[in-house]
């Protein structure tokens, strides 16, 4: 108890500690005054913008069937009830030392260039939360709701960079700098778009450096339950070059359809969610992430397909992180890859075009006119100063865009979306290489990483210096996410090892167990089936990865998996079935809409009331269930079984639900997780019962194997 009243004191002071920051930066306010980035007349409104809090944000995820329901239950059950006394009793007639002054009132709205009314903003703080019913009820509901998968809860302009990606469900994708996740979730929405029967026929690479900010996005990408995600852990800026395997079988370098670039970056443009920027800035925070800015593009575009598209991404202000990046590049290209005009794309987002033209200031805030004046050895380079006003119209740099907080009440980003023409000109020159200097196989080549990352001469991009970056206490941040905490150092390579993934035979005994058991078809993928495992035990998991990513895996052990698959069946303790076909793997929710079309027996079809009893109970009673399931049920030898609920006419739900579930002696169960039950319940605008937490609890003790998912 002790520990617990000191952590709320620690969280009290720690919140008094961010209303006490002061919210100016002189040296910051006048450079980007320099910059020009917005008109004079409109700098006293974007500044006062940029000192309130950001609202927060929410998608609700397309992947799973359900949004246009979800979305009516969102409406239905929460927004249409919420009335002028709930928000009048959220705000205090008088603030106190908690309630800052300049909060606003409740805001609670569609984003309104987001299709479909998917997207939402809201300022739903603590202070509203605590004095109204509906609102605290609401916030539960966003709260569990992304914890199964329902709702992504993202930053309003962090969606921009997928939507212009302009994704198809055959593309293969790469996102480079992927953690914590939230862009990636999108990705995957995006490719499963239209794609409620078959799945995808592409595949989405999600990389980052940071080894453990890969587990955030494993987190991320699981909720969403895709075989087409392979996560990876990889520096981007040299991510290794992949092969697969063409008609003739012979190798060729594997190109992607789309690369999406949001890269490290000095997170200026986050300063409404994180104030610390305000004591913080200095004009080194953009210098000293330009080269590696430079790099990841420069990478991006080599493993870009010619007429591939790539969109280039910060969360800066700053133009040495932005426009000096790509005018840098795509001079060097030679038009080989060119920015792509996207005035007609996202219609209703305001926006500004790039600049044309910028400055660059020393750590002191001196203007450098030239890249002579920088004297002694310096981070500045010749790449950070803007190219001629003829030269950047030529490159059409007007072309990217910029998104200010006082436009539509966000915060600040900058996106460009650039299409690949042409191969690019040193590329000519590493082929031409290769060829006078031997390499006769694709191997020879992956292990010749000083050819992989080579870029022409005069744009050879040096490594930042760690020290130098620690004495300006920059913090490398994606547009994603950001932290206060100091730079750590990275995980050498081969300094952490991963249980490796071993594909099973297609005669496998255990899998011809499961076949016989569940009755499958011939047609279950069985060489897409893999296990995670050092040792040769027996397997507690068994995954399910489309035919893209196993083909991807299969030709290129030279990458750092971290996760990928979908969980279709695991071990229980239980041995299922009473005969002498008994296996001991159960279905697993995560992947039954998976493996549901190769399942042709244990389908046992329920009613509207039955569903509600099984998802409001954790065991229920044989007799409870309606005489038709009933007797469905003697026709089933006891184990798992799947339950199948047909949409009504009635239902506030628009397509079949299928359940994983179980049959013992005298009861019968649903085996879903809480947060789960509570999304189904809320979608069949029914209520969760008063006993909910406490029956999970009892249930989960007595038998964690078969009720915890993980």
């Amino acid at each position: 108890m002790g520990k617990r009243k000191n952590k709320k004191h620690e969280e009290k002071r720690k919140d008094l500690a961010w209303k006490d920051i002061v919210k100016e930066n002189m040296l910051m306010e006048n450079y980007y005054k320099a910059q020009c980035i917005v008109d004079e007349n409109e700098w006293g409104h974007f500044i006062e913008v940029c000192r309130k809090d950001l609202p927060s944000t929410f998608r609700i995820t397309k992947i799973r069937g359900h949004a246009m329901d979800l979305l009516k239950s969102l409406k239905d059950g929460y927004i249409n009830k919420i009335t002028s006394s709930d928000v009048n009793d959220a705000i205090p007639s008088e603030k106190t030392e908690e309630e800052p002054e300049n909060e606003q009132d409740l805001l609670l709205e569609p984003i309104a260039w987001y299709p479909d009314e998917l997207a939402w903003t809201s300022n739903l703080s603590r202070r509203f939360i605590r004095r109204s019913d509906i609102l605290h009820k609401l916030h539960n509901f966003l709260v569990e709701d992304s914890e199964c998968g329902a709702i992504t809860r993202q930053e309003a302009v962090s969606m921009i960079p997928p939507m212009l990606l302009d994704i198809k469900p055959h593309h293969l994708v790469l996102d480079m700098c992927a953690a914590p996740g939230s862009k990636t979730a999108q990705i995957i929405e995006l490719m499963h778009e239209n794609q409620h029967e078959a799945l995808p026929t592409g595949a989405l690479i999600a990389n980052d450096a940071d080894h453990k900010r890969c587990y955030m996005l494993t987190h991320q990408a699981k909720r969403l339950n895709t075989p087409c995600v392979i996560i990876t852990n990889h520096d981007a800026s040299i991510f290794p070059k992949l092969i697969l395997k063409n008609e003739s079988g012979e190798n060729e370098a594997l190109s992607f359809d789309r690369v999406l670039c949001d890269v490290p970056c000095s997170g200026d443009g986050t300063l409404r969610k994180n104030p610390l920027i305000w004591s913080k800035w200095t004009p080194h925070m953009g210098i000293a992430l330009h080269q590696l800015q430079i790099r990841i593009l420069i990478r991006g575009l080599e493993m870009l397909k010619i007429g591939g598209r790539l969109v280039y991404s910060t969360c800066s202000f700053n133009p040495i992180e932005n426009e000096a990046v790509l005018s840098h590049v795509l001079l060097q290209s030679k038009n080989a890859v060119q920015l792509v005009d996207c005035s007609n794309e996202i219609p209703d987002l305001k926006r500004k075009p790039g600049l044309l033209n910028w400055k660059v200031f020393n750590k002191q805030g001196m203007e450098l006119k030239f890249f002579e004046e920088t004297g002694k050895p310096s981070l500045i380079k010749p790449s950070m100063f803007p190219p001629s006003i003829e030269e950047a119209k030529s490159i059409n740099l007007q072309f990217c865009l910029r998104i200010y907080p006082h436009l539509q009440d966000t915060g600040g980003f900058f996106v460009a979306v650039l299409e690949k023409k042409a191969e690019l000109p040193w590329s000519k020159v590493m082929h031409a290489t290769n060829e006078t200097i031997g390499i006769k196989n694709f191997d020879d080549v992956q292990n010749r990483k000083s050819l992989d990352s080579e870029t022409p001469a005069d744009s050879v991009v040096e490594e930042i210096n760690n020290q130098i970056v620690a004495d300006l206490d920059v913090n490398a941040k994606t547009s994603d996410e950001v932290s206060s905490e100091p730079v750590k150092k990275k995980f050498k390579r081969g300094s952490i090892k991963e249980d490796p993934y071993i594909f099973l035979s297609e005669d496998d005994p255990d899998i011809n167990a499961i076949r016989v058991f569940y009755n499958l078809s011939d047609d279950l993928p069985s060489k897409q089936l893999l296990v995670r495992s050092l040792g040769t035990g027996k397997k507690r998991h068994i995954y399910l990865v489309s035919k893209a990513v196993h083909n991807i895996m299969t030709h290129n052990k030279n990458i750092r998996i971290i996760n990928t698959g979908v969980r279709i069946v695991t071990r229980s303790a239980l041995k299922a079935g009473t005969n002498d076909h008994g296996v001991e793997y159960r279905l697993v929710q995560e992947g039954i809409n998976l493996i549901i079309k190769y399942i042709s027996s244990r389908i046992i079809t329920i009613s509207y009331n039955d569903m509600l009893m099984l998802l409001s109970n954790f065991d229920l009673p044989f007799e409870k269930l309606s005489q038709e399931a009933q007797t469905a049920l003697t026709s089933v030898e006891m184990g798992c079984i799947i339950w199948l609920f047909k949409a009504e006419a009635k239902c506030t739900i628009s397509s079949d639900l299928w359940f994983c579930g179980h049959q013992g002696k005298k009861v019968v169960q649903c085996m879903l997780s809480k947060e789960e039950r509570k999304h189904f319940l809320r979608l069949l605008a029914a209520p969760i019962p008063e006993d909910f937490h406490l029956q999970f609890k009892r249930i989960a003790t007595q038998n964690k194997d078969d009720l915890n998912e993980e």
